[in-house]
Parts: C-alpha cells; structure tokens; sequence
C-alpha cells in the first residue's frame, strides 16, 4: 500500500519507521567535552554540601580526562537552583590542564562568586572542555610540583579502578 502511495522511496520510508536499518552506525567523532552532574536528594542551602559534591565532580570530571589521555583548557561550572533556574559560570586556565586540585580550585572559586539569594541548590555540574591531546607533550610551563600532583592523581586513579570508587578520595568530597 505505501509503495503505492509514496513509489520505492515508500519502502524504505516504511522501513525506517520500523526500526529497520542496514547501514552502519557512525559516531559523532571526538568529545567535545567532560562532564558530571549530581542533583542532590533535597534542595540544599549548605555551602560546605556543595563544595563537598564540587571536590566529587572534580574528580570524576578529572579522572575522566586522565584516562582518556587528555586535558582541558575550559572549566564550566554549573548551578541550578530550587526554582529550576539553571546558570553556568566558565574559566579558561592559559595551560591545559587535567589536576584535580587545579580544577576543583578553579570550579568552588565560581561557586564562591556565585549569589543563590535565598535560593537552595538542587543541582551542581562540573563541565571541562577545549580538551586537547598535550597530556603526552611535556608543557613548557609545567613545575615539578604539577608532575608530583599529576602522579598523585594517577595513582588515586589507579586505586579506584582496582577497589572501587569508594575506596580513596580526599576528605573535602566526603560529604558528596
């Protein structure tokens, strides 16, 4: 019936509309960034709460760019409120970077800057982008306090993999 309505092109309009599809999927190519959100289980006003899910998302968000072999050079944070009003407040760091410390620093300063009014929070998200392939580069400017924070970060890396999420982070995202 709908060939005869719609021709050949009909068949496989019909086709299509039925989930049936032979040609391969193809991906939308590289990240474009790295993200995580947590919505808290109640709306809070405790700053220390959000800091507390921030140090988290950091290093999730960092963790990510680590195994992935990558840094960013843009750190977004994001905020919605009670009111379901959503902002974001962004940085761009002058050398790429994927420490967690660097990240997390960055983000609560934004949330610091950041006036909720009388307002609770309801969602905080960390977002890194201007992701660059330099991790295997050795940067011009980087110390050797950056490669020691770098090994550190691996290493925590490492241990989550093996023992779960759980089973190291720093005290300021315990309360996540």
């Amino acid at each position: 019936r709908i060939s005869e309505a719609l021709g050949k092109s009909g068949e496989a309009f019909q086709a299509i509309a039925n989930g049936i599809d032979d040609d391969p999927v193809e991906s939308e190519g590289e990240a474009k960034s790295v993200s995580n959100e947590l919505t808290f289980d109640t709306d809070t006003a405790k700053r220390d709460r959000v800091a507390s899910a921030i140090m988290y998302l950091s290093e999730k968000v960092s963790s990510r760019l680590r195994g992935a072999r990558i840094k960013c050079r843009t750190i977004t944070l994001k905020i919605r409120l009670e009111d379901f009003t959503t902002s974001t407040r962004s940085f761009t760091f002058k050398i790429a970077t994927n420490l967690t410390d660097e990240l997390y620093n960055k983000v609560k300063e934004l949330y610091n800057a950041f006036d909720c009014g009388m307002r609770r929070v309801r969602l905080v998200g960390v977002r890194a982008s201007g992701l660059s392939g330099s991790i295997a580069e050795k940067e011009l400017f980087e110390t050797e306090v950056d490669r020691k924070r770098e090994r550190v970060d691996f290493g925590m890396d490492k241990i989550k993999a093996k023992f779960g999420s759980g089973s190291i982070y720093r005290a300021s995202s315990k309360g996540a």
